[in-house]
Formats: structure tokens, sequence, C-alpha cells
């Protein structure tokens, strides 16, 4: 039985999220994969306890801050498996090397280019630069051992895919395995007030604050529509204080609602449209989520939105990052149009069906680690 040690930064399976949901689901997609975890968290940030419960093919939670020195405490496996590049590649890419077996290599997001963006929260934790420091050398550098050194790279989406391959990645190397959803139910209630809603961390990188402005724009010309913000207040607690002010300066007032965290098997339930705001993506899943629950969905064009919903039979509205007017006129339009509605939802449906299938996702990360074992003997 293959043993696969993950390497996580800040997330599962103690910090909910679009990755770690993700995480969650491929292993429980692999019960005959036995995985460890090693969880890397801020020093100033240890998490309190576990977000999901562990599916039974995990063995063991290793929890350490990050400098600590914690490449010895990576579990022996078969593979080792980081899902960022950062200190999670570094620390796989080192205990692959010592023990001479594979490593792989996942990034859902892209860190280098978050931090080029100007996201250091990309991690997601705030890096903290001790004096003379150089977090983005050492970031290069991370980047830079990773590509060398990984066995398989595997990314979300192929604008991803292509942003690797000029970084360094060999293009051999690089594999676009989509993340996977499972059909939903729609249940959503009919005669209510129309609700649109962001799902997702409330933190910088998903730019609350454009959607919050653009909820402003949609309550200007019509009074019959609510907005709630679906997701974690905690990953960024300062961030969300200010978006929570920034609310109640657009006199939102009950409009609007902080609702926290759901779970994906009821937050469908309670949205007619989910928005996007965010200024860098991989392949969201809560688009894939909403789409397979047949909510259209307003979506940035970053990252892989656009392959994600865009095309001949479209299964959403893409606006430009930062445009609170662009997203709130897509708002308007979708409601104000129930035949749109209808057919970017059957679109959706569609396609995460065809293509996100948890069956299909499962069979390519296997091959992937039956793979680099075949090429390591």
């Amino acid at each position: 039985m293959t043993r696969v040690c993950l390497t996580v930064e800040h997330g599962y399976p103690h910090r909910a999220g679009g990755v770690s949901e993700a995480l969650h689901d491929l292993v429980r997609s692999l019960p005959d994969v036995r995985f460890s975890i090693v969880h890397l968290h801020d020093p100033a940030d240890r998490p309190a306890g576990l977000a999901y419960s562990l599916p039974v093919n995990v063995d063991r939670v290793v929890t350490a801050a990050i400098g600590a020195g914690v490449t010895g405490l990576a579990p022996d496996a078969d593979i080792y498996h980081a899902v960022s590049v950062g200190e999670a590649s570094h620390l796989a890419a080192t205990a692959a090397r010592d023990r001479g077996v594979p490593f792989v290599l996942s990034e859902h997001g892209l860190a280098w280019h978050e931090a080029q963006i100007g996201i250091v929260g990309c991690k997601p934790f705030r890096i903290r630069p001790r004096p003379g420091q150089d977090v983005f050398g050492r970031l290069r550098g991370q980047l830079e051992e990773a590509y060398a050194s990984a066995d398989a790279i595997t990314t979300v989406c192929m604008s991803n895919a292509r942003r690797q391959v000029a970084w360094g990645a060999g293009r051999g190397n690089v594999h676009v395995i989509p993340n996977a959803v499972a059909p939903r139910p729609q249940d959503r209630r009919s005669g209510r007030t129309l609700t649109v809603g962001l799902v997702g961390r409330v933190v910088a990188v998903k730019d609350i604050a454009t959607f919050l402005r653009a909820c402003r724009l949609v309550s200007d010309v019509r009074d019959d529509i609510r907005f709630e913000v679906v997701g974690p207040l905690d990953h960024d607690p300062v961030y969300a204080e200010k978006c929570m002010a920034l609310a109640q300066r657009l006199r939102l007032g009950d409009r609007l609602s902080f609702v926290g965290p759901q779970g994906r098997d009821s937050w469908p339930a309670r949205l007619d449209i989910v928005v996007l705001t965010s200024i860098s993506e991989g392949q969201p899943l809560v688009l894939l989520e909403a789409m397979a629950a047949g909510i259209p969905v307003v979506t940035t064009d970053v990252g892989g939105c656009r392959a994600l919903v865009g095309g001949r039979h479209p299964a959403g509205l893409l606006t430009a990052p930062g445009n609170a007017r662009a997203t709130a006129d897509s708002v308007l339009r979708l409601a104000s149009d129930g035949e749109l509605r209808a057919r970017l939802a059957k679109a959706g449906r569609a396609r995460t069906l065809m293509s996100h299938h948890p069956d299909l996702v499962a069979r390519s990360h296997r091959r992937i680690y039956e793979q680099v074992q075949r090429k390591r003997r």
C-alpha cells in the first residue's frame, strides 16, 4: 500500500477553504492510499483544532511552526506531496531527497504570482521577515528548488501550467488535473428574496471590498436583492474587520450579512447567484460547486476562471478584477433575466459532470502517484 505524506501550509486539516476541500476530497477518493499530513503554521497562529473529520486512511497529522526545524518531523513515506510552493515544498523536497523517494508538487494558486502582485498573504499566513531577511528571494529560491526536484508537477488549469513552464518547470513534467466536484441537488427555495453571495475566505486575495461596493451599486437600483458573504472571518481578522467597517460606511445595513463558514452541502441552497471578485485564482472550487448546483456565477477574469465558465456555451459572466461597476452590472443583468440564469445554470451543471467528476480526478491523481514511483525504480 502506497504511503503519501502531504505537506501543507496553514490549511488542511486545521483550516477550511477551497484548497483544503480539494485535499479532503483527494484523501477520501483514494482509500487504498495511506496518508500522513504535515501542517505548517505561522508561529504566532497555532491552530486550535481540526476543521475536518479525518478519513480513516489518514494515519498521522504533524503540526509544526514554520522555522522550527520541521524537516525531521516528516513521517516516512513512499511519496512526498507538497500542495504549494514555499515552506511546504522545501520540506517535501528535502524529505524526498533524503529518503530517495519521489516528490510531487501541486499548485492550486501560484504563490510566486501572488507574491509578485503584492499578496504576501498568499500562503495565506502573513510572513514576518526578520531583519535582513529577503522574503521574496527565499520564495523564489523555494520555487526554483521545487521545480527542479519535483518528479511531477500538477496544477488545476492551463493558465497556471503555462506560467509554471515559463518559470522553469519542465514542459513534460507539468500535468493539469482539474478540481473535482460531485453533482449537487438543486434545492433552492422558490418565492424568496433573490440572494447574491460571495463564497470564500474573507482575505485580501478575494477582494471582498469590490464585492461590497458592487452590492451598494446594485442596491441603488433594486431594493429586492439581499447579499451574503459566506466564509471564515478568522483567516485575516484585520482585513475582515475592515470589510465589515466598509459595509457599514456603504450603508448596506441588513441587506448584507457576513454569515461565516457554511458547509458546501448547505450554502448552495441559500444563494441564487454566486459572485467571485478575486484578484488571483487557480480554478476556484466554489465556482465548480455553484455550477454543479445549477447556480449562475459572476467571476473576475483571473487564473483559470475564463476557461471554467467561458466559451461557446458559457456557464457564467466574466468581469475585470477590481471593477465594482462591472460586477454590479453583471449581477443586475442576471437578476432581471431568469432565462439567462437558467441557461447558464444548465451549462454549468453539464460542464462539471463532463470534466470535473470526482472519479475522473481521482484516477488522474492515482496515475501520477504510479508514474513517479515507476520513474524511480
